[in-house]
């Protein structure tokens, strides 16, 4: 598996509070030992499935894109009521 994130990932990320930086690095670990665990509630985007949301906290969630050869680019992360303004169901 490869793990990429885009620009704007990264300038949400560095915008997040320390604490949430530190689970981002923490849930990220964890999935790329396995993207399947039940922690990161890893699911598809209903607005565009060509997108999966992951848990980072009960607050806050990344968004990635994944493409053929197991190859996942980061794209947001951000609180979950910005995911809901962005990502609306």
């Amino acid at each position: 598996m490869k793990s990429l994130g885009t620009e704007k990932f990264w300038q949400a990320y560095h915008k997040l509070p320390p604490g949430i930086k530190e689970s981002a690095r923490a849930t990220h670990q964890k999935f790329l030992q396995n993207p399947a665990h039940p922690s990161l509630q890893l699911e598809r985007l209903r607005s565009d499935p060509r997108f999966w949301s992951v848990r980072v906290t009960r607050d806050y969630r990344a968004i990635a894109q994944r493409f053929e050869g197991d190859v996942w680019v980061w794209a947001w992360i951000g609180s979950h009521k910005e995911f809901d303004r962005q990502f609306p169901t």
